[in-house]
């Protein structure tokens, strides 16, 4: 039987039927390809995620809070490029949100800079900063009212379809708001 080890590349195995093929070639072919935001909510929904909405193909996951209410998780799964572009290959970003009246006295940049300890976990893990706002809060009762500051903060990284499940999981269970226990 053929063998690769010690080659360099990958080790070839028998598919089933005796046939020795490559292991980078399996791969390829089990590797999903996800051609439109319809078939990424199908996916999501397959492996246990709920959805809260889909904008422009980028697909935002919903956090059950009660048995009757579910709220925006923050996380929002997407096509690195156009769908199919980069098959077996997706972005995977989540919003951090720490808001100033959680931090009484504290200047905008101590604020922001609470958001940005929330992210460092992920920053470890290989996510990069993608945007940062401040949110104004608005009296319902008068738009002209500000009541507080949502300050942002939003990290993306790519990930292979095999990951995306347990780094769902993982986002899930961090604490991702200054509000958060």
């Amino acid at each position: 039987m053929p063998s690769s080890l010690g080659s360099g590349r990958p080790p070839d195995v028998l598919d089933g039927s005796g046939v020795v093929c490559n292991l980078r070639s399996v791969l390829q072919v089990l590797r999903m390809s996800i051609s439109d935001a319809a078939e990424l909510k199908k996916h999501l929904r397959t492996l246990g995620f709920e959805v809260y909405r889909t904008v422009d193909g980028q697909v935002t996951l919903a956090e059950r809070i009660r048995d009757n209410l579910i709220m925006d998780s923050g996380i929002v799964v997407g096509p690195v490029g156009a769908y199919g572009e980069r098959p077996g290959y997706l972005t995977l970003s989540v919003t951090l949100r720490a808001q100033a009246s959680h931090f009484p006295g504290a200047s905008a940049d101590q604020v922001r800079h609470e958001a940005t300890a929330l992210a460092q976990d992920l920053f470890d893990r290989g996510y990069v900063q993608t945007d940062f706002l401040g949110r104004p809060i608005l009296d319902p009762g008068d738009a002209d009212v500000v009541l507080d500051t949502s300050h942002e903060l939003r990290v993306t990284r790519v990930i292979e379809d095999e990951e995306l499940a347990s780094e769902i999981q993982h986002l899930l269970g961090l604490r991702r708001a200054s509000s958060d226990d």
